[in-house]
């Protein structure tokens, strides 16, 4: 039986039920795990099911569909916490075997590292493309030149107040933070909350720095309800650094940082920019070239986000990120 026939029947297998276990369908075909595991990941990179857990898998539905639905409409959800405790860090990969090798193979563009003399124009583009991008989702819309601007001669401009000003120097200060801190031992939970400190600072009130939220965030057009408890907020914060510490590859490191961080939004205030700047750690500890969503099309990024919160599903935020790496890396390397 050939890849073909196996695929159509497997799609009929599925379309029979609403989940199904992998060694049911390997039974079914007779075939080897082996083979079973290279059909399902055709399926999935195609888009046609999903991994609900560990070894079982379910028809993919129309995701653009459903979201675009009214918000009254759209069954509100809590968090999920299986979502995070069936990932198992080098086992159960959130890019597929191809997404990485095409990944791997854009570092071929060339190389990414703090080195002022030689890559000046390289990194200006990474701090005004990520300053930028964050400046749009926390409202604050500062046009590119006045970014540009006020970092590179700390001038402000007049339109923006003096007191509203913090919004720009935070950024730069997280960028400074991760160009200090790449080198070293990282993704320690004193790392996030003082990143978390560092973007918020002013932004809230001081009683709520360096430590978790403890109350209930409210999402804006968005039918999800993050986690509540504190106890078990914590617990699966720990959880997520744990598992973020077993992670091989850079990419997965920096994938798992903005897909289970920003679906736990563990603090009370800028936790996407948090994981913007601390998800490229782990590339710029590989030389590799650093990711920002400049470019980004805001109605694909807010579709990407509410289908990560509502459904758990990453294949479009996926699929954001691997073209605005295409579409930006030559943006911040130099051969």
């Amino acid at each position: 039986m050939d890849q073909q026939e196996r695929i159509g029947l497997i799609r009929q297998l599925i379309d029979s039920g609403t989940e199904i276990a992998a060694l049911d369908v390997m039974n079914v075909l007779n075939i080897d795990t082996v083979t079973l595991a290279w059909d399902f990941r055709h399926l999935i990179k195609e888009g046609e099911i999903l991994l609900v857990r560990p070894g079982v898998y379910q028809k993919r539905f129309d995701v653009r569909k459903y979201l675009a639905q009214p918000l009254a409409l759209r069954e509100k959800k809590s968090y999920n916490a299986e979502f995070l405790e069936n990932y198992i860090p080098n086992k159960t990969p959130l890019w597929t075997d191809e997404e990485l090798i095409e990944l791997q193979e854009l570092q071929s563009n060339g190389n990414f590292w703090f080195n002022y003399r030689l890559y000046l124009e390289q990194i200006e583009n990474f701090l005004y493309d990520i300053s930028e991008f964050c400046s749009l989702l926390d409202k604050s819309a500062y046009k590119r030149k006045d970014i540009e601007i006020y970092l590179r001669h700390w001038v402000r401009p007049d339109w923006i107040p003096f007191e509203q000003s913090y919004h720009i120097t935070n950024f730069l200060k997280a960028f400074e933070f991760i160009r200090d801190s790449y080198e070293e031992s990282f993704l320690m939970l004193h790392d996030f909350e003082d990143m978390s400190r560092i973007i918020c600072d002013k932004r809230i009130a001081d009683t709520e720095l360096w430590k978790l939220r403890s109350f209930v965030l409210e999402l804006n057009e968005v039918a999800y309800i993050p986690l509540s408890d504190d106890n078990q907020l914590e617990k699966q914060y720990e959880l997520s650094l744990e598992k973020l510490r077993k992670i091989q590859n850079p990419f997965e490191k920096m994938l798992f940082i903005l897909v289970y961080i920003s679906y736990l939004l563990p603090f009370s205030d800028g936790n996407k920019e948090l994981t913007y700047f601390m998800g490229n750690i782990p590339l710029l500890q590989s030389w590799y070239a650093p990711f920002t969503f400049y470019w980004a099309d805001m109605t694909e990024f807010d579709i990407a986000y509410k289908a990560l919160y509502e459904l758990s599903d990453i294949v479009i935020l996926k699929e954001l990120i691997l073209n605005m790496y295409k579409k930006n890396i030559s943006r911040y390397t130099c051969s």
